[in-house]
């Protein structure tokens, strides 16, 4: 290889390490994940959202009042016996499994709770940087998680 070729080289490495250190590749991957998080829960409450409007003639049940239902049971049938106590399916509508959060452990799921008056909150935790600003812009009074619903003032 001749000189020429060796600088040339060593600079495109170089270059390269230093994006690659700079780009920081794990708050790269944290990000994918909290935006498939973003567009899970916002996906969800669409279709609760459908459920609800479809089905207010009759008698619906979003759920137990003051219970916090979770993801982490890893359950995702739509027939009411998911994490989230909705029979989807008794409704027509097209959702074919319920979300789960990609770590769906600990503090890394995803919480549903209602009122007695058919609203309802989900919320999900971030963990890269840049959508963990979200979770206090959201409207909603926890400020370490990211709330979507009708009624951001539910509690879990």
């Amino acid at each position: 290889m001749t000189k020429h070729r060796y600088w040339w080289y060593l600079i495109v490495l170089t270059l390269f390490g230093y994006l690659l250190v700079k780009a920081e590749p794990l708050e790269i991957w944290r990000q994918y994940k909290d935006n498939q998080r973003k567009n899970d829960l916002q996906g969800l409450m669409v279709e609760v959202n459908r459920y609800i409007k479809y089905n207010s003639g009759g008698r619906i049940s979003l759920g137990l009042v003051g219970k916090v239902y979770e993801s982490s049971d890893g359950i995702t049938s739509i027939d009411g016996s998911g994490w989230l106590p909705i029979n989807f399916k008794s409704s027509g509508l097209e959702i074919k499994s319920l979300p789960l959060d990609p770590i769906n452990q600990k503090d890394f799921i995803f919480t549903y709770s209602v009122s007695s008056d058919l609203k309802y909150k989900l919320t999900t935790k971030f963990e890269s940087k840049y959508f963990s600003k979200l979770h206090s812009q959201d409207g909603g009074f926890d400020d370490t998680r990211f709330e979507i619903g009708t009624d951001l003032g539910l509690k879990p």
